[in-house]
């Protein structure tokens, strides 16, 4: 659960032109509605070489939720970035290999 029960973000700049986004709480249609754009801006901003995301305290996403690991995704893809989650729980891991691959990504 997010500190406070809200969704919380957190960002942090790694060695190695990685930046490290930890998400607290859920991603879903309310609380990605109110951050998509903090968060885009935030990592094209940035230019990092590699995007990792930890989701270890995610507690569950909805469709908008994988549609910005999915914006964030094509977005490194786009500048030869690479792109991880790591923590992300397993039903939610597969749902989003699965609407990737329905999309194309």
């Amino acid at each position: 659960m997010a500190p406070g029960g809200g969704t919380v973000l957190k960002y942090e700049t790694l060695e190695g032109g990685i930046l490290r986004l930890i998400i607290w709480g859920r991603l879903d249609t309310e609380s990605v509605g109110a951050c998509w754009m903090e968060v885009v801006d935030r990592i094209v901003g940035a230019k990092p070489q590699r995007v990792e995301v930890d989701a270890h305290q995610m507690g569950g996403c909805d469709g908008m939720g994988i549609a910005l690991w999915q914006e964030l995704k094509v977005r490194q893809q786009q500048s030869r970035g690479e792109f991880h989650i790591e923590g992300l729980r397993r039903e939610l891991a597969e749902l989003m290999r699965e609407t990737m691959k329905e999309t194309g990504q």
